[in-house]
């Protein structure tokens, strides 16, 4: 006996193939059983208002034999594939005239004719035995082609009235169409596949693709036309299980053996030794943007997206000067403060208890809390964008916008199930925005418990992210920004925590297909995610790194993919079809299908100016100063500062190195979208950038050394950060416009 076979392995996949056989075979004898029962579907013609699957009938009337639709010359209708044989069931009545013959109809299916029939005056039924070649079709065709008459009085060309349409199968013996069928085998071959990929031994991998079969087969004898219509969704389960079992696994194992973090691996060295450049350096900068809130130049009145001068900031002019004085005061105080207050010894924290975590268990809970209850409480007054377009759109019928496609669909769903008690979808838009900020209250507890070594330190990261200009969408703020806000925040932390071996690539998968999900603008983290995955192969072992990566690779893709099939699925079950497809692509540029801003030429009025101009570059910098003054300009500050340090903490936390992809893509995104508004009245489709070059600022501040200067750098950006926030969101909740 050869080598080959010794081992067994051709006669192990023998055996497994005899064993998939096994399985179809055990879900195609239920589902033939099942198939002997007679199933129908009744349409009442005249009594429904919608009929998708007939073409060639007129509205519905009232007659004395009750409602009824007449019919085209040609009316064609399409039946479920509730198996062969199959019958189209007519209720007719031949109207005429007394004077006039009595009505013909030609009936064709597949190609073969039917046969004529002559429709009495009186109401009469109809019976049409399908050929078996229409069950090849995904829903069986039938074609009625009868004689016209004019009514009297009526200026239309009419056929015959129609009463009623039954479809219906058998009685036996029958065999199931094929497309349906086809989907339900394959369902029961994938749970098994599915059962042996979990680990499962055959025997019991075969009883639970037995139990599925039942399942099947009694469905398809107690409920086929439901069955038939959903049955390609019998696929999606066990398809799931496939594509997430590495991902569940992987966390499993993780679990088990968890790869070291780069904290544990080396530690976080300070980036200067001399921090003093750097604090006087975010000091000045400060103190200027506070300047610049009090003496920059109005706007003009009026829509002027080209005037990008000051929008970022004078909006704080509109505040009554009490307000406007009173912010000023506070960063004052702050760096004061920091200036002044006695030091404690190096590395003592005055927050963190010994032998304490960096953060106490309760505090996700009591920021998202705390959270909802303030943006409950200060609702803003006004919303900028499309927001009206909600309350007229979704009570017309509307579930999808691509653009935004979760977001919108999940709102009107929400608003569809609490109807009776929100009078208008935008008010549900308002809860959705409030519950999403009490989720990223809670993301910032986490990512500051991530990034920070301390209690201060993370307390300073949740600061920092909540004084951004995007804390305003969760203000009860009309507009479909805030879920995709916090998807981005959790998308940030799991690349961080995965960059550092904490975290599957599976669930970073999953996170970063939800995101766009939610909103478009997200796909722009995909480069993010990309170096995540390189830096984190690159710390691997060198002889087994790329086995590593490309298991990684695979659960990552596997999760993704199976939550983008279930968002699919449910789609196509609310009838998304190939014509929304197409008009949702035309929309998702805007108004002019333009995504892109144009180089060195406007095109159409929608394009407001040139990606190389002066306006434009005044736009990028209003846009940060309005959603993160200080970040980018801190970046860049100690960039230039202190270079070097900067990339040996770059070696030291190669987390660092994934962040600055997601900035530096994000923010990219940001300079070259081309809004439909301008930047000023767009400002929160462009400010995602706020969350990665925030955070970049704020763990590369952390890293100064310990000491006065430190102190000073943090205080500075915290109080003018906090400062601006309060003053953006006090605008609108008291409603000033500028």
């Amino acid at each position: 006996m050869s080598a080959t076979y010794a081992n067994g392995t051709p006669s192990r996949r023998r055996g497994e193939l005899l064993r998939s056989l096994l399985a179809l075979l055990l879900v195609a004898v239920p589902l033939l059983l099942g198939q002997q029962t007679t199933a129908s579907v009744v349409q009442d013609l005249g009594a429904t208002r919608e009929l998708p699957n007939i073409t060639g009938l007129e509205l519905p009337e009232n007659g004395e034999n009750g409602a009824f639709r007449w019919g085209d010359e040609i009316v064609t209708m399409q039946l479920q594939p509730l198996g062969y044989p199959l019958y189209a069931v007519l209720a007719v009545q031949g109207v005429r005239a007394p004077d006039l013959p009595e009505a013909q109809v030609d009936a064709t299916s597949a190609g073969k004719d039917l046969g004529t029939q002559i429709i009495a005056r009186s109401p009469v039924t109809l019976e049409y035995r399908l050929p078996a070649a229409a069950t090849f079709q995904i829903n069986p065709q039938i074609t009625l082609t009868s004689t016209l008459f004019q009514p009297p009085g009526d200026r239309r060309q009419l056929g015959i009235v129609f009463y009623r349409l039954e479809h219906r199968n058998g009685p036996g013996p029958s065999v199931p169409s094929p497309w349906p069928a086809t989907a339900l085998l394959l369902s029961g071959l994938l749970v098994y596949c599915a059962s042996r990929r979990a680990g499962i031994r055959p025997r019991f991998a075969l009883a639970v693709t037995a139990i599925w079969g039942v399942l099947i087969g009694l469905l398809n004898a107690l409920e086929r036309p439901w069955l038939v219509f959903y049955s390609w969704y019998f696929v999606v389960p066990p398809l799931l299980v496939l594509l997430l079992y590495p991902w569940l696994s992987g966390m499993w194992m993780r679990r088990k053996n968890p790869y070291p973090s780069a904290a544990e691996d080396v530690g976080q060295p300070a980036i200067t030794s001399n921090p003093w450049p750097v604090a006087i350096a975010v000091t000045v900068a400060s103190c200027l943007t506070m300047l610049w809130h009090l003496v920059a130049p109005p706007e003009p009145p009026g829509f002027n997206p080209t005037h990008n001068v000051s929008w970022g900031v004078s909006f704080y002019q509109a505040l009554p000067w009490p307000l406007q004085l009173l912010g000023v005061a506070v960063v004052i105080a702050a760096i004061a403060w920091a200036y002044f207050a006695p030091l404690r010894p190096a590395g003592e924290d005055p927050l963190q208890l010994p032998g304490r975590e960096i953060l106490p268990h309760w505090t996700p809970w009591a920021l998202a809390f705390g959270g909802m209850a303030l943006f409950a409480l200060f609702p803003v007054a006004y919303s900028e964008g499309d927001s009206s377009e909600f309350d007229t759109k979704i009570p017309k019928g509307a579930i999808w916008r691509e653009r935004e496609l979760l977001d919108f669909y999940i709102k009107v769903r929400l608003w569809r199930l609490l109807q009776t008690i929100f009078r208008l979808p935008s008010e549900i838009y308002a809860l959705v925005a409030v519950v999403a900020g009490g989720v990223y209250m809670a993301g910032t507890a986490l990512v500051g418990r991530t990034l920070g070594r301390n209690r201060s330190e993370a307390l300073f990261i949740i600061g920092a992210l909540a004084a951004i200009g995007n804390i305003l969408v969760f203000f009860r703020y009309v507009e479909s920004y805030a879920l995709v806000t916090v998807a981005s925040l959790f998308v940030l932390w799991a690349c961080w925590r995965y960059t550092e071996g904490r975290m599957s690539f599976g669930t970073l998968g999953a996170l970063a297909t939800l995101a766009p999900l939610f909103h478009g603008s997200a796909l722009w983290w995909g480069p993010m995610v990309a170096v995540a995955w390189l830096v984190r192969a690159y710390r691997q072992p060198r002889d087994n790194r790329w086995r590593h990566a490309l298991t990684d690779l695979r659960e990552g893709v596997g999760a993704g993919a199976a939550i983008a099939l279930l968002v699919v699925s449910i789609m196509l079950i609310d009838a998304y079809d190939y014509e929304r497809f197409v008009e949702g692509l035309s929309e998702m540029g805007g108004a002019d299908g333009r995504t892109m801003m144009p180089l060195f030429q406007t095109t159409n009025h929608y394009e407001h100016y040139a990606f190389f101009s002066l306006p434009h570059l005044g736009a990028v910098v209003q846009e940060q100063l309005l959603v993160a003054p200080l970040a980018l300009l801190t970046i860049v500050i100690v960039a230039a500062a202190s270079w070097r340090g900067v990339r040996r903490l770059a070696r030291a936390v190669p987390a660092i190195i994934t962040l600055a992809a997601g900035a530096a893509g994000m923010f990219f995104y940001s300079i070259s979208w081309n809004p439909d508004l301008g930047p000023r009245d767009d400002w929160d489709l462009l400010a995602l950038s706020a969350l990665p070059l925030t955070l970049l600022a704020a763990f590369l501040l952390l890293h100064l050394p310990q000491g006065r200067p430190r102190r000073i750098a943090l205080a500075a950006y915290l109080g003018t950060s906090a400062v601006h926030a309060a003053a953006w969101v006090l605008l609108h909740v008291l409603g000033i416009r500028y």
